[in-house]
């Protein structure tokens, strides 16, 4: 009985061992193929509120309820809009062309919102609720400015869990 006793605990320790373990990081490639696919995913959410011939500045207003831009939109935010704006433009991306010319601005915006601790302020606003969501038939929970939203959606997990396991970034 003694010797069941024991294997019981044995099995019972390794089991919870094995279950407590985290599954293992991604790659770099990974990562750089989730970054590629949310600004894809982006640009597509953001091409409801694109006409053709419109300027940057006339696109980035639909953005914002009552067309109400903020007078400072941080840099991040910025270039990030102005990166999508790009390819909706030229009527879109695909991911490989992202991934030559699109990462960096996303990485930067994602680094700017782990900094501030909420998604909205990238786009130089204190409350959601000014940013719009007029046209968005998306089936996704995620809002077109939900970032970490939408990296879960893609790639399965929330990127803070794993934000300082990646190669580009310090911490």
């Amino acid at each position: 009985m003694k010797k069941f006793i024991l294997a019981f605990i044995a099995i019972v320790l390794v089991s919870s061992v094995s279950f407590g373990q985290k599954s293992s990081q991604p790659t770099k490639e990974q990562i750089e193929n989730g970054l590629a696919e949310e600004m894809e995913e982006f640009i597509k959410n953001l091409g409801v509120f694109y006409r053709n011939g419109q300027s940057f500045e006339q696109f980035k207003a639909e953005l914002y309820k009552n067309k109400n831009v903020p007078s400072a939109i941080p840099k991040q935010g910025e270039e990030l809009l102005k990166k999508a704006y790009s390819y909706l433009k030229k009527g879109g991306a695909t991911k490989q062309q992202i991934k030559k010319d699109g990462i960096k601005e996303m990485m930067e915006a994602i680094s700017f919102i782990k900094n501030s601790g909420n998604e909205f302020s990238l786009y130089g606003v204190s409350a959601a609720s000014s940013l719009s969501d007029n046209g968005l038939t998306s089936k996704s929970p995620c809002k077109w400015w939900q970032l970490n939203c939408w990296f879960n959606e893609i790639l399965g997990f929330d990127i803070w869990d794993i934000w300082c396991t990646l190669p580009f970034v310090n911490c």
